[in-house]
């Protein structure tokens, strides 16, 4: 497991926005930290800021709350690399369109 040091990623804006985002489901500690497979004592203590969250953690937590990995770390959504797979997709679509039209 790898963990984060301080540095770029910051704990306690980390801590408030779990928090926050776990308030805002409507959920208790012990129902996140169970859904992602960790213990409540564990996510009591990411959120009080006295411990720093692994990446396995990180994202469990942010799938539960059905948030990015990057927007529980950082404040921020993925917008390019979620832009990036839609106009994949788009091309795709495109692509198969096109060979689908050919064959009538």
């Amino acid at each position: 497991m790898h963990d984060f040091t301080e540095g770029e990623f910051n704990v306690e804006e980390f801590a408030a926005r779990i928090h926050g985002l776990r308030k805002e489901k409507h959920l208790t500690q012990v129902d996140l930290a169970t859904k992602a497979g960790y213990d409540n004592s564990y996510l009591s203590r990411i959120e009080d800021g006295d411990n720093t969250p692994s990446i396995e953690a990180i994202s469990a937590f942010a799938a539960v709350l059905g948030v990015s990995t990057e927007y529980l770390m950082f404040g921020e959504a993925d917008t390019a690399g979620v832009l990036e797979k839609l106009r994949f997709c788009q091309r795709m679509l495109k692509e198969i369109e096109n060979r689908l039209s050919h064959r009538t």
